[in-house]
């Protein structure tokens, strides 16, 4: 069998906020779908014009305010449009040589996601108790809801998974294979990967892999991308690199967060390796953080 290199070994990377790049409003209000990713199909010729031939973008997922306090994994936030938008703009990068990277935010969900919201109506008689870490009725988080509970970093708005329930695992996994079958994406950026552990971020690049090869792909090859897990084996795991293009002006307003005070900074993502074999037309699948 002849080795070939992974997409992702030569790729150079271009990173969209949609909810900033968009105009999207800062906070999800109404819930009423509003099409504006119809506006990034016109950035695909810019990016290629860059020579980018990847795109990671998120966080996109139906959420409260910045995204990442996530309401619905499985719907496109309303802000930014539906599925069917991005599923065409996923169509429309391909057909231009683009890989396309989404946010994986796996570390929590938003207090309006529905297992937190059965909680705060049914308190410990719920079957979502479990769904999160250190859920408490002994004392209040700073919302005063009489539910007290692990948050990410302390931003409670921010409620912390429990990926050791098979629930949790068996939901996002269904989810992550929705992503792939419905929008045909190519890798996942895991949010709070320093936070995730490390057995959960192995069942996760397993299930691509057995996806993969479900749809008729002869095998496989998933990467996953940390800069933070220390001496893990996953941190020990083969090295590379996915490049981001020079920052310029326009690349710094390009990736301009709401406002004028927050930039994105980061220039490269260092990637960690699971060794699986790629044999000639097989599909790489990412996991970037």
């Amino acid at each position: 069998e002849r080795m070939i290199m992974a997409w992702y070994d030569e790729a150079v990377f271009y990173h969209i906020y949609p909810l900033g790049l968009t105009g999207a409003p800062k906070e999800n209000k109404d819930g009423v779908v509003v099409h504006r990713l119809e506006k990034l199909k016109a950035w695909i010729p810019h990016l290629k014009k860059l020579g980018i031939n990847a795109i990671y973008i998120g966080p996109l997922f139906e959420s409260s305010t910045h995204g990442y306090d996530t309401k619905d994994y499985r719907r496109v936030d309303s802000r930014l449009g539906d599925n069917n938008d991005f599923k065409e703009f996923v169509e429309l990068a391909h057909d231009n040589g683009i890989k396309v990277v989404v946010d994986g935010v796996f570390n929590h969900t938003g207090r309006d996601f529905f297992a937190f919201q059965d909680i705060l109506k049914n308190r410990s008689a719920s079957p979502y108790c479990r769904w999160y870490k250190n859920i408490s009725f002994d004392w209040s988080s700073p919302y005063n809801d009489g539910v007290g509970y692990e948050a990410w970093r302390g931003c409670y708005e921010l409620v912390n998974l429990n990926p050791w329930e098979p629930a949790v695992r068996e939901y996002i996994f269904d989810t992550i294979d929705m992503w792939i079958d419905e929008f045909d994406i190519d890798g996942i950026r895991l949010d709070c990967a320093d936070c995730l552990e490390d057995f959960f971020i192995e069942e996760m690049s397993v299930l691509c892999c057995c996806i993969c090869n479900s749809l008729t792909i002869s095998t496989c090859s998933v990467v996953i991308l940390f800069n933070w897990l220390g001496d893990s084996p996953l941190h020990r795991a083969k090295y590379s690199s996915v490049r981001f293009p020079p920052r310029t002006e326009q690349s710094w307003q390009d990736s301009a967060w709401y406002g004028d005070s927050w930039r994105y900074a980061s220039v490269y993502f260092s990637v960690y390796r699971i060794p699986h074999k790629q044999k000639e037309n097989g599909r790489s699948f990412l996991f970037t953080n």
